[in-house]
């Protein structure tokens, strides 16, 4: 690779890597927010789809098709596709059609097939403009891109509320929080913020006492945080390794034990 690919490979990397810790600190943040009352469905899906993908598992219908229909609401279906959207996206958009082939054997209910290929494109996007040092609103993301049609509603709500923060993840954690929005939809949040902003967007105190010294005041009970096994080197480490397997270059083997400690049970 030149040099500049290298800084823009780097660059994505880091972007994954945000993106994964503004959807755990978002749901964190929100469990203390309403004293933990969300449920951990889509949580553990993330999870066993991301080890899927890290490992060379293909998310094909005949076994993921349950996986994803148990999902119900097009935000979580959105964060548990991810992975496999990220592994998919390129500058370009080739593998569009594959990605469209994947969601028509999923059958999933059409709000949340748009929502993915909305997600998928704005990936692609991301993937044109992150060549480090090169100077661009940190809210252009939220319409810049060409969806198809107009975003799928909770996609589109979701970063326009990114837009309107600025793409601060303290501000827009409050204002879907005040708007009574769902879980999910404030990791979706979270999602964007550390996808279009980087680690920098995710605020250092938010990271350190919603990812680095985190402590579970439910462990142990039925309330415990469904991430109790995931800390920021986890995390690292996970998308270092989806990175690695999206650069074509297979395994990296970076990975702890146990790496994906909520394993897949589809």
């Amino acid at each position: 690779m030149t040099p500049i690919l290298l800084d823009q490979s780097a660059a994505l990397c880091d972007r994954l890597a945000a993106t994964l810790e503004a959807i755990v600190i978002s749901d964190r943040w929100v469990a203390h927010h309403r004293g933990c009352d969300r449920p951990s469905r889509w949580q553990q899906g993330l999870m066993q789809t991301a080890q899927a993908c890290a490992t060379g598992e293909p998310l094909t219908a005949q076994v993921w098709q349950p996986h994803f229909h148990r999902l119900g609401e097009p935000a979580a279906v959105l964060i548990n596709a991810l992975p496999y959207l990220w592994l998919k996206a390129d500058a370009h958009s080739h593998h569009r059609a594959t990605v469209e082939g994947w969601l028509t054997d999923l059958q999933l209910p059409p709000a949340e097939a748009k929502a993915c290929k909305d997600l998928f494109l704005l990936l692609c996007g991301e993937m044109r403009h992150a060549t480090p040092g090169r100077h661009r609103s940190p809210v252009a993301p939220a319409f810049n891109w060409r969806f198809s049609g107009e975003p799928e509603p909770e996609l589109g709500q979701a970063l326009a509320l990114v837009a309107q923060s600025q793409g601060q993840m303290a501000v827009a954690l409050k204002v879907a929080a005040q708007r009574g929005w769902g879980s999910a939809t404030i990791a979706l949040v979270g999602l964007l913020v550390g996808l279009t902003g980087g680690r920098a967007s995710l605020g250092a105190k938010l990271r350190q006492r919603w990812l680095i010294d985190y402590s579970d005041p439910n462990a142990g009970t039925p309330d415990a945080d469904p991430w109790h096994l995931l800390d920021a080197h986890h995390l690292e480490a996970i998308a270092t390794e989806l990175h690695h397997r999206w650069a074509g270059l297979g395994a990296y083997s970076t990975l702890p034990e146990p790496a994906f400690p909520l394993g897949i049970r589809v």
